[in-house]
Formats: C-alpha cells, sequence, structure tokens
C-alpha cells in the first residue's frame, strides 16, 4: 500500500495538466496561482473584478483559471501597456466574471 502524505498529494494535485489551449498547457498549480491574483480575496466565491498586471503566460492563463474554478467566464479588458523598469513592457487589465455564486447557484 502506497503512504502517500497530504503534501505529497497536493503536490501532484499542482502538477497535473487540466487545461490546454493549442501547445499551452497549464497546471492546476499554475491556474491556481493566477486564479488568486483576481478573485477576491474575502472570499473566491465572489463575483470578480481585480485589475491586475499579467505576464503573456498569465493572460492566457486567467480565463481557463476563473472558469476552472467558477464555471463563469471571465472578461479581460486592456487598460494599457507601460515601460518596466528592466526596460520591457507589462500590461495591466481589468478582468470581471459572474463568479461561482451566480454561475452555480449557490
Amino acid at each position: 500500500m502506497n503512504d502517500k502524505t497530504i503534501q505529497e498529494i497536493e503536490a501532484e494535485s499542482e502538477s497535473q495538466i487540466v487545461a490546454e489551449c493549442g501547445w499551452r498547457k497549464f497546471t492546476r498549480g499554475e491556474l491556481s496561482a493566477v486564479f488568486n491574483k483576481v478573485a477576491d480575496s474575502q472570499n473566491w466565491k465572489n463575483p470578480i473584478d481585480a485589475i491586475v498586471t499579467l505576464s503573456d503566460r498569465e493572460q492566457a492563463a486567467v480565463a481557463w483559471a476563473v472558469e476552472f474554478f467558477t464555471g463563469s467566464r471571465a472578461s479581460l479588458e486592456t487598460l494599457g501597456t507601460f515601460p518596466a523598469h528592466d526596460g520591457g513592457t507589462y500590461t495591466k487589465y481589468r478582468v470581471t466574471a459572474a463568479g461561482y455564486y451566480k454561475t452555480i447557484g449557490a
């Protein structure tokens, strides 16, 4: 019998690929991290209305993350691209979605 610890089980869960978009694959851990950027900090089941800075990969993952965790569809509005301190750029978005309660009906 395999006696895995809770930490080992959680690590396996976080490394599972749960979404694919063309050639991009996203793990549960990646979706969780980007979802935490946009979710209501008081209750993740509430509607989503967040202004965040996202990398290109995070921007691609955020719609998947919102749907994966809440069942609702995310809307991303580009607020602008700004110069970064390292000479590159970053993009700011407003992310909105109905959230878990409104979508699932709980």
